[in-house]
């Protein structure tokens, strides 16, 4: 390179992204891929004929010169590429740094192992319900920087640990950790790294929701959810007549029956949005409107069909641990034929042999981690080993009993088999329906 330019790193849909916003401010930059192939390639070639482009090995020469390297939250950054970078002290950001140094409108931010989307998308409802002009984005689908010029009232931004462990600048209005459990192990050299990750949202912040169930995330907190029942400033349950409701400190919002979204990790997810939605002035009343119209995000414990008296959920987007615990436990019963693999990204899944011995009569199981699955689990149910999906939905239908329920939960990534999350619930829900 003959003279210094940022660079971005990763050619996906951040990249883009990030590319489109240097492009619309007249900046040169420099795309870098590790892989010599790139799925969005030929779009950039076409969208950036002139921009200089070098695909394989990252050279850690360029990232060392460059003026700052902005890195696609999928890359990791104790790369080896990036050690001179860091010895030469060249920023490595990412996306929602060049974001935060946009924006003049408040944030809401929110982060944690599970329910960020749910979570996100209910804030962002329940703000627009209000009359507020909020715009919904982050790791959610829609990269930050691709709504950065859009005219808002507020932005209600998911954030993963990859994205805030490269952002300084960010000040939310009101930040969010919704829980912690072990994840992406594979990306960190302990708990106590991806905890502290996710803890960044928390800097800065003007107002701090806080989950009273997770000591590891405690900080002064403007709002706080959890099962009991709730105080000043708070949101949790409360028992009215023998019905449990969602209340605030000094009202019974709705009783849990009144929602749509099932599940008792679901139930969690409406008090924490309503706590943030509450820091920001939004009514009881449209809080209330909000979460009794809601039916949830696919690929999220979504309903698929019943069919000769069974249920089928498609929880595709339970990726780790943690999020599968909480679908099975939320499901409830000992009746579930569980559909679960993938890749384990380091997880330990013995965790879950409490849940599954509880609730699964049997376990279903496919992919990379299958085998690991298996070993962990064969004593807590009965355990199948499949080739794939089409394999695991046809053995479920023959293993399920009416008033049994068949849940896809993988408890692993899906890059293995499938393109992402969404791929792999899709053709799930098309074998399901097609029984």
């Amino acid at each position: 390179m003959s003279e210094r330019k940022p660079l971005i790193i990763g050619l996906g849909q951040t990249g883009l992204s990030i590319a489109r916003y240097y492009a619309r401010r007249s900046i040169d930059f420099v795309m870098l891929d590790s892989r010599l192939q790139p799925p969005l390639v030929d779009q950039f070639k076409s969208e950036f004929a002139d921009t200089e482009l070098h695909l394989g090995a990252l050279a850690s020469s360029k990232i060392a010169a460059a003026t700052e390297s902005v890195v696609s939250p999928g890359i990791d950054l104790r790369d080896s590429a990036f050690a001179a970078a860091k010895a030469v002290k060249t920023p490595l950001i990412g996306d929602v740094e060049l974001f935060a140094r946009e924006i003049s409108a408040p944030v809401i931010a929110i982060t944690g192992s599970n329910g960020k989307s749910t979570v996100t998308t209910l804030v962002g409802e329940m703000l627009q319900h209000a009359g507020y002009r909020a715009i919904v984005a982050g790791n959610i689908g829609v990269p930050v920087l691709d709504v950065v010029e859009q005219d808002a009232d507020v932005f209600v931004l998911e954030l993963s640990s990859f994205q805030l462990e490269r952002t300084h600048s960010l000040r939310p209005f009101t930040a969010c950790v919704l829980n912690v459990a072990p994840d992406h192990m594979d990306r960190y050299d302990s708990f106590v790294d991806y905890v502290a990750a996710k803890k960044r949202i928390f800097h800065a912040a003007e107002h701090c929701v806080v989950n009273r169930e997770q000591v590891l995330t405690e900080r002064a907190a403007s709002a706080s959810f959890g099962w009991s029942a709730p105080g000043p400033g708070q949101f949790g349950l409360r028992d009215i007549a023998g019905e449990c409701y969602l209340a605030s400190a000094d009202e019974n919002l709705l009783p849990i029956s009144a929602l749509k979204i099932v599940g008792r990790h679901n139930v969690l997810n409406a008090l924490a949005a309503a706590a943030l939605a509450s820091t920001f002035a939004v009514s009881s009343r449209t809080i209330i409107e909000t979460l009794t119209t809601f039916s949830g995000l696919p690929h999220r414990c979504q309903f698929v069909r019943r069919w000769r008296q069974v249920d089928w959920y498609n929880d595709s987007k339970g990726t780790n641990v943690a999020a599968t615990a909480a679908t099975l436990t939320g499901l409830g019963g000992d009746n579930l034929i569980w559909l679960a693999g993938g890749q384990g990204k380091g997880a330990e899944f013995n965790e879950l042999c409490n849940v599954v011995g509880e609730h699964v009569r049997h376990a279903i199981l496919f992919g990379e981690d299958a085998d690991r699955l298996q070993h962990a689990l064969a004593a807590s149910t009965d355990c199948h080993l499949v080739t794939g999906m089409q394999q695991a939905v046809l053995l479920a239908s023959e293993l399920a009993e009416p008033n049994d329920v068949v849940v896809l939960s993988p408890a692993c990534a899906s890059f293995d088999m499938f393109s992402d999350f969404a791929a792999r619930g899709a053709a799930y829900m098309t074998m399901v329906n097609s029984l």
